[in-house]
């Protein structure tokens, strides 16, 4: 990924994760640790904390051998189970700014663009409302 448009995107997630915050959620870097969230110009990483924390989100500027993964057709994948526990807002924030920055991203989700709405409220609530105008979630 583009290094200064990472540096954007990563710069972003780190002040909307701040806002919410400040809204009483809890973030780590992982959800057993004391660690910061990691918020660089080559990844963004953070989990909830303990109880309120499931798979650590990670996005990395470059791929690895291990990351992302490649579906049938070649493109590269990959995701974040949540199972729905505070940090959610701040995983979903994070991928709409990304997709904010990488046009090129498609975003899905197991749940449908209203369990999106808090996370794209908080986002325009941010950066105001043209960061998120026609934000969709892709059915491909």
């Amino acid at each position: 990924m583009n290094k200064a448009k990472f540096s954007k995107a990563s710069k972003d997630c780190k002040k909307i994760c701040k806002s919410l915050n400040k809204d009483g959620l809890s973030l780590a870097f992982e959800l057993d640790s004391s660690e910061e969230p990691m918020f660089t110009d080559s990844l963004v990483r953070f989990n909830g904390v303990e109880d309120e924390g499931h798979e650590t989100f990670y996005i990395h500027r470059e791929f690895s051998s291990s990351y992302p993964q490649f579906d049938k057709r070649g493109r590269a994948y990959a995701f974040c189970k949540t199972a729905q526990k505070p940090y959610d807002i701040a995983v979903c924030a994070c991928l709409v700014i990304f997709q904010h920055w990488f046009t090129d991203i498609k975003v899905s989700s197991e749940g449908n663009i209203s369990d999106w709405e808090p996370a794209i409220k908080a986002v325009r609530s941010v950066f105001g409302r043209e960061y998120v105008q026609g934000y969709q979630l892709s059915n491909d």
